[in-house]
Parts: structure tokens; C-alpha cells; sequence
């Protein structure tokens, strides 16, 4: 289990040994880490299944990791991703590198005009800043948290399934544009955007704003504080089950078509369903 160093001192091709330190090709169960520099790494080679692959902050190069064509195809037990600029856009497909699932991709973006773009299949994906595109594959969880370091977390999902939940926490700006399947969404202080996909399970907490633009049915919606705001939709669409604490359930859209299918339980004192 060897430990290299990106360099890019001969070429951009991931391939090539005298790209790294040591000189040599990273094979499976070795480490990457990806420190310094100004080369950019060529998508398309298929990086290995890593133990551990890390970008750092320092790494310079504008050309950035891999691109929207050709995705850096590398997956690893861990994945550490941070960025700060000049580094360009970064391209990671961790479901063509080998047939293991990501434990932990932990993605750290200090630029403000640049995108970390992921595929691939993960367990857990933190994101901490900047902004992220899930573009396909899945993950088990999906935790979106501002650690104050880099501008607020603006996380979109395009394709990627969540199969377990999607945790929103403060100061974060996710939205769901895609075909994503996601099994519950907690949503902390902070808005939520959900265009598009499949939810079934929606808890609101801690003065939490979520805008529904879908016209899919949800299983069940638990206002525990904040606002569900489905008024901006007019598309007909089913909500199974409302319990209503602290929080308001809008359904209010222009062809009052919305319908809620069990009789709204209301736990709280202020908690309630408008329309």
C-alpha cells in the first residue's frame, strides 16, 4: 500500500508514472494526495480504488480535476476533497474505478465561482462548502452543513439517490432538480428547493423553509418548526400523512388541487395546514 503525491511534472495524464512521487502508477489500495501544483488531471484514466484520495487546498492548477466529457474515474475508501482557488472545476466518477462503495467523501470548496462534480455510489458525502453537484450514482446519506470556512454550502441533486436522508443543517442552500430518489429529507435552518424527484419523507426543525416545486405525492410531512411552502406549484399532488408541531403547512396553489389524504394530526399549539 504505496503513498503518492501528485505532481504532474511530466503530463496531465494520470497514467503517467513520472507524475508522482515516488515515481510510479497508483494501484488498488494505495493512497493519492493531491497537495500542489499547477497541472491539471486529465479525466478518462481510470485512477485506481484507492484507500484514500485527497485534494488540498493548495493545489493549483485551473485547469482543475477531470471535465463535464471525461470524469477522473478514481474511487477509494475515503475521499477528502478541498479546494480553494485558483483550482478549477473538479470531476470525480467513483462508480467506474472499481466495484467498492465510497465510505466517506468529505467535500471542502473555499472558491466562489467553482463546482466539485460527483458520480458514483457512496455511503456518506459531507459537504461542508462551496458548491456541489450530485450528478448521478447513490448514497446512503447526504449531510449538508456551513462549517464557516468558505462561502454557505449550495448543494444541488441532479440523479444521485439517497436512499437513507438528506440532512440539511444550518446555512446551506440545497435543491433537488433532477430524477433523484431520496428517502427523507431533514431540513435544519436553512431553505430547501425541491423542484423535481421523488421524496417520501419531509421533517422540518429549527425555523427550516423548504419550496415545493414538485408534483410528486409525499408520504409524510412532519412541521415541526418552520414553513413548507407549497404554493408555487399548481400541479396536482397527494400528501399522505401531516403532523404539524410548531410548524405551517402551505397549501395554498392556484388550483387548489392539493390533497391531503389522512386527517392532519396536530401535536403543537401554533403548528397548522393553511387551505
Amino acid at each position: 500500500m504505496a503513498v503518492y503525491e501528485w505532481n504532474g511534472t511530466t503530463d496531465s495524464a494520470w497514467g503517467t508514472a513520472t507524475n508522482f512521487s515516488p515515481s510510479g502508477t497508483p494501484v488498488n489500495n494505495d493512497t493519492v494526495n493531491v497537495v500542489d501544483g499547477t497541472v491539471a488531471i486529465d479525466g478518462s484514466d481510470t485512477a485506481a480504488d484507492l484507500d484514500l484520495f485527497g485534494v488540498g487546498p493548495k493545489y493549483a492548477a485551473t485547469g482543475g480535476i477531470g471535465s463535464a466529457a471525461a470524469y477522473l474515474l478514481v474511487a477509494a475508501d475515503v475521499m477528502n476533497i478541498h479546494i480553494a482557488a485558483p483550482c478549477g472545476d473538479v470531476y470525480i466518477d467513483s462508480d467506474e474505478a472499481g466495484p467498492d462503495t465510497t465510505d466517506l467523501c468529505t467535500v471542502r470548496n473555499e472558491t466562489l465561482d467553482k463546482t466539485v462534480y460527483l458520480k458514483g455510489d457512496f455511503t456518506t458525502i459531507n459537504v461542508q462548502s462551496g458548491r456541489v453537484k450530485l450528478v448521478s450514482g447513490s448514497a446512503v446519506t447526504v449531510n449538508i452543513a456551513w462549517d464557516k470556512v468558505g462561502p454557505r454550502p449550495e448543494v444541488e441533486i441532479v440523479a444521485m439517490n439517497v436512499s437513507s436522508e438528506l440532512n440539511c443543517y444550518s446555512d446551506c442552500v440545497p435543491t433537488i432538480t433532477g430524477s433523484a430518489t431520496v428517502a427523507t429529507v431533514n431540513v435544519g435552518p436553512c431553505t430547501v428547493t425541491n423542484d423535481k424527484g421523488t421524496i417520501t419523507n419531509y421533517y422540518m426543525w429549527n425555523a427550516s423553509s423548504l419550496v415545493y416545486h414538485n408534483n410528486g405525492d409525499v408520504t409524510l410531512i412532519v412541521a415541526g418548526d418552520g414553513f413548507f411552502d407549497a404554493t408555487r406549484d399548481p400541479r396536482a399532488k397527494t400528501f399522505s400523512t401531516v403532523r404539524t408541531f410548531n410548524g405551517t403547512v402551505d397549501k395554498r396553489n392556484q388550483s387548489g388541487n392539493i390533497i391531503i389524504t389522512n386527517p392532519v394530526q396536530e401535536y403543537g399549539t401554533v403548528g397548522k395546514v393553511i387551505g
